[in-house]
């Protein structure tokens, strides 16, 4: 599946990449009219010139365009207690050939010792969407004890089963073929062996000043404390409902309140700048930003279907996401009309308006 942002488009012309969407499939009509049943996501793909980034045979994509052979060999990696499937083996080789298809099997040579302390580890730290979702609570303090900023704990020492490592403070080594000209660095989103459950819960500020900064040209939520509300009012005389979405400052109580036209603008922005479909957003239940890398990027990791992923936006993507994942959660905390409203406002929105 090739990219299908506008400004992919722009950027690539007739040399697409892949869509950075993990989720991507063909249109319900390119589906039917090129008769694709399933789809298969290799884990690795081999190309004969980097420079040409479609990664198949010969083929004529949807759109039309004619593709050369650029495809060296596929690669499924299986791990220990996984296994080559039968369809995915007739699968692979239809896709690839069978002279161009690989299976590279990982082997487990950890000492059973190590694999015992794993196991801790893995029982205390489990890095998963539910884990986000429904963080442990820290357990309550002892009557008597001081508040919580003047008995901070003290960062256990690392490499103890249950712990979790403190976050990267400095540059982390990083290789390239050419010397980077801006060096990132990751988000303090581990404080002191507290997890921050994602950007939903007041995430944004863990967020670097700097990135905070950023992020507050596309409105002051992003750098001040407010909340979220979606409003449903009925008209008095023709009874029909609409929905109104606000922001409302917690320290000034100032209102900034959202028309449909600028809701419908944060979606072109999203649909302009990646692949992530009104699928995926509906999907979508966590959102976290990991770092910067420069340039006007944002590297930030998402959950699509209890899916975790890493994507690379602009500035302006990773806003209108925030925003738009703000407004949905909104809807979803007065009714189901109230969401169902929010989404056929998106779904009204295409790339004809968008362009």
């Amino acid at each position: 599946m090739l990219a299908t942002s506008q400004v992919s488009k722009q950027r690539y012309g007739d040399n697409l990449p892949q869509s950075s969407n993990p989720f991507a499939r063909p249109s319900a009509a390119d589906a039917e009219e090129f008769g694709v049943k399933r789809i298969r996501r290799p884990d690795i793909i081999l190309v004969k010139e980097d420079a040409l980034r479609w990664p198949g045979r010969n083929a004529t994509y949807f759109d039309g365009s004619v593709h050369t052979d650029n495809l060296k060999m596929l690669i499924e990696v299986k791990f220990p207690g996984d296994s080559l499937s039968k369809g995915q083996e007739l699968d692979y080789i239809q896709i690839a050939t069978e002279k161009r298809f690989g299976v590279m099997r990982v082997m487990d040579n950890r000492t059973e010792e190590q694999k015992q302390y794993d196991e801790a580890w893995r029982k205390h730290y489990q890095p998963g969407s539910q884990y986000y979702k429904n963080p442990i609570p820290l357990a309550p303090l002892p009557p008597g004890s001081p508040p919580d900023d003047e008995a901070l704990p003290v960062p256990p020492e690392e490499g103890v089963p249950g712990t979790i490592p403190q976050p990267l403070t400095k540059n982390p080594p990083l290789l390239s073929t050419s010397r980077w000209s801006f060096l990132p660095s990751y988000e303090d989103w581990v404080i002191l062996g507290q997890e921050v459950a994602g950007l939903a819960e007041n995430g944004l500020s863990y967020v670097r000043d700097s990135t905070r900064e950023l992020l507050a040209q596309f409105g002051t939520w992003f750098n001040q404390a407010g909340k979220w509300v979606c409003e449903e009012i009925i008209d008095p005389i023709s009874h029909q409902v609409s929905y109104v979405f606000s922001w409302v400052n917690e320290q000034t109580g100032k209102i900034v309140t959202w028309t449909e036209r600028e809701i419908k603008a944060r979606w072109q922005t999203v649909q302009q700048g990646s692949d992530i479909t009104l699928e995926d957003l509906k999907n979508m239940s966590w959102m976290q930003i990991l770092k910067e890398v420069g340039d006007g990027m944002l590297e930030v990791v998402v959950i699509i279907a209890e899916v975790a992923v890493v994507i690379l936006v602009t500035l302006a993507v990773a806003a209108a996401l925030i925003e738009l994942g703000e407004i949905l959660i909104a809807a979803a905390a007065v009714s189901a009309a109230a969401l169902a409203a929010i989404l056929a406002m998106l779904a009204s929105v295409t790339f004809a308006t968008a362009s």
